[in-house]
């Protein structure tokens, strides 16, 4: 004789959503499609998520809700709501490994209470020792002791998938960051590369004898700029833009860009303009 398949489907369900809900690209994403899953799942008057931040939780960790009660409640508990001492959800935040203890199901829920359900079900979303958001059920009747046990176990479920996609974010991060470094590192290599072997005509200390006809720098040394930076704003007063700069010294644009931007912080200016007129001594 067979086994009831009823155990079977519940783990298959549970099984389910946290495929569903692992693939998300944030976990803000993924608490939407959560809450979303669960309350079709389970038949309930509305489902939330709540974010722990200290002695209190938020529903702010979620995006909008698309069923219209849940996003009712999500808008009304957005500023928080204070952990109670003896609550089910200060329990369940405090010791997250006994959530499915027959004491704990049955604490009074504080949530359930604000928002005027007479039953509500909470489950810890913890991916390592510690809650860090709350699932919640809410119906018009109590729940059923199975039915906040099988709320636990998506919460469990959730709670491993919430770990996948931080995972995967801060991968992703780790990548964007590896790719910045990357383009940095190969500008300033191909810039050695390509730089001619010579001897600095200027010995480092700036033109001692300007070409005819090209402006002159006001003053220069009462600014804190570099050598190469001073070369930068004397091409800067030609009116050369960054890529003929590039050109002329040698150096890739994003070098450049990075001179220019250095020469007006440290000029105290906002745009070029202001600071070829504050390198050339004029009145801005």
């Amino acid at each position: 004789m067979s086994a009831p398949s009823e155990p079977i489907d519940v783990l298959t369900a549970i099984v389910q959503v946290h495929r569903r809900v692992k693939t998300a690209t944030d976990v803000s994403e993924m608490l939407v499609r959560s809450v979303e899953e669960v309350r079709v799942r389970m038949g309930l008057d509305a489902c939330l998520a709540l974010r722990v931040d200290g002695d209190r939780i938020t529903t702010s960790a979620t995006g909008v809700l698309q069923h219209a009660e849940s996003e009712r409640l999500r808008r009304r508990f957005a500023d928080g709501l204070r952990l109670r001492p003896g609550s089910r959800e200060a329990e369940a935040v405090r010791r997250p490994e006994t959530a499915l203890h027959p004491r704990v199901l049955e604490l009074p829920s504080a949530l359930g209470d604000a928002a005027g359900s007479a039953g509500c079900a909470v489950a810890p979303l913890a991916p390592e020792e510690r809650a860090v958001a709350l699932l919640v059920g809410l119906r018009d009747r109590p729940l059923t002791l199975d039915e906040q046990r099988l709320l636990v176990a998506y919460g469990m479920a959730i709670g491993a998938a919430m770990e996948i996609v931080v995972i995967r974010m801060r991968a992703a991060e780790m990548r964007a960051e590896m790719r910045r470094s990357s383009t940095t590192l190969l500008a300033l290599a191909q810039e050695i590369a390509d730089a001619p072997v010579s001897l600095p005509e200027d010995h480092g200390f700036g033109w001692t004898f300007p070409e005819a006809g090209q402006p002159v720098l006001a003053d220069a040394e009462e600014w804190p700029l570099t050598t190469r930076e001073r070369r930068v704003a004397e091409l800067l007063v030609q009116g050369r833009a960054n890529r003929e700069i590039a050109d002329a010294l040698i150096l890739s644009p994003e070098t450049v860009k990075s001179h220019v931007s250095s020469i007006l912080r440290k000029l105290g200016v906002s745009n070029r303009a202001e600071a070829v007129a504050r390198l050339l001594g004029r009145p801005r």
